[in-house]
């Protein structure tokens, strides 16, 4: 039986939970400003800054971060992509499309999943969306469990090129290596929470999508040389 590869990305912003709250209010100045005045300035002119800052970062954080986008493509088939307001829809429904595309090929315990940082990142936070959400993680690689080594069930291209290294080694940084063909070169992870509060949600969507697209490219490119 041929395994069918299911090549996937999600986007992903700040969560409305208490611990951004909390890192929005616990921003201090540096250690070196400690005069009253000094302080104060800091406060008015930098604070509201940092704390944007630190609250994005925590779009990142798997337990407390939102997934906003999830897309994905069974081999050479169509992108699907899954974005609503609220993200028990996206979860939901991204898994509801994806048993009913990998029904016909009775194999859905044996697709084998693919993406950038995969393992790292997106299993993890799909994951504690269904814990939080309660919807069932169906079809997946448990985060907790899967190797990154054990590529018939969930191939990370990033650990598969890099290892644990992840500095230079972005999606888009391998489209320019390998001369991909990138449609969203423009765009990085560090926009679509702006791009959210905008509106832009095609934009994030389309953005996602082309994530697959490299992801699939990148995949096919480099799978000869895999373990």
């Amino acid at each position: 039986m041929t395994i069918p590869n299911v090549f996937l990305d999600i986007e992903t912003i700040p969560g409305d939970t208490f611990y951004q709250k909390e890192v929005a209010a616990n921003i201090s100045p540096p250690g070196n400003i400690t005069k009253p005045n000094s302080v104060a300035a800091w406060m008015a002119e930098k604070a509201p800054a940092a704390s944007e800052a630190a609250v994005h970062n925590t779009g990142l954080m798997p337990a407390y971060n939102q997934i906003v986008c999830i897309c994905y493509a069974i081999d050479d088939g169509p992108v699907r992509s899954f974005m609503y307001s609220d993200e028990r829809d996206t979860v939901a429904k991204f898994f509801e499309k994806l048993a009913s595309d990998l029904a016909p090929l009775k194999s859905a315990m044996q697709a084998r999943f693919v993406g950038h940082n995969l393992i790292g990142f997106d299993l993890p936070c799909i994951w504690w969306a269904c814990l939080r959400n309660n919807v069932p993680y169906s079809f997946l690689p448990h985060p907790r469990t899967t190797k990154p080594w054990e590529t018939m069930r969930a191939f990370d291209t990033l650990y598969q090129l890099a290892g644990p290294e992840r500095k230079g080694y972005s999606l888009g940084n391998m489209a320019k290596l390998f001369d991909l063909l990138d449609d969203a070169p423009d765009i990085d992870g560090s926009m679509v929470w702006p791009l959210w509060k905008a509106g832009d949600y095609n934009l994030i969507a389309d953005y996602c999508a082309n994530d697959v697209e490299l992801t699939r490219q990148l995949f096919n490119r480099i799978w000869e040389w895999a373990p």
